[in-house]
């Protein structure tokens, strides 16, 4: 049946798929991190009060990398290569945290059992 319409096939190439797709702006890379950086602090900070913070953030993690990496391969332009030096202030923000939480796991454990208050009076 001639239609007038012409009719190509369902046949789309990467290039056509690439001009579709959009950039991810910066404020969403940083997000991205910071959303890390608390989940981060979740799974660590309250290790000693809540065992289970940190299996809930490893599963989130898992899901969340996973859609992640859906959504910016199907959806999302890749960018131009850069090179960068470090991880800029995320580094410092990491340390603090590590800190943070050495001190503050090891303050729930001094004030939550009884053998440690014992060991150090």
């Amino acid at each position: 049946m001639a239609t007038g319409v012409e009719t190509r096939p369902f046949l789309v190439d990467s290039i056509e798929l690439n001009t579709r797709r959009v950039d991810m702006p910066y404020r969403q890379e940083i997000t991205e991190m910071s959303e890390t950086f608390i989940f981060f602090g979740y799974a660590t900070l309250y290790a000693a009060a809540c065992p289970l913070a940190t299996f809930i953030a490893f599963l989130h993690n898992i899901v969340d990398v996973n859609l992640d990496l859906k959504a910016k391969c199907d959806y999302m332009t890749r960018k131009a290569a850069t090179t960068r030096v470090g991880m800029g202030p995320w580094i410092e923000i990491l340390e603090i945290m590590a800190f943070t939480t050495v001190v503050t796991n090891a303050l729930l454990l001094y004030f939550s059992t009884e053998s440690l208050i014992d060991y150090f009076e």
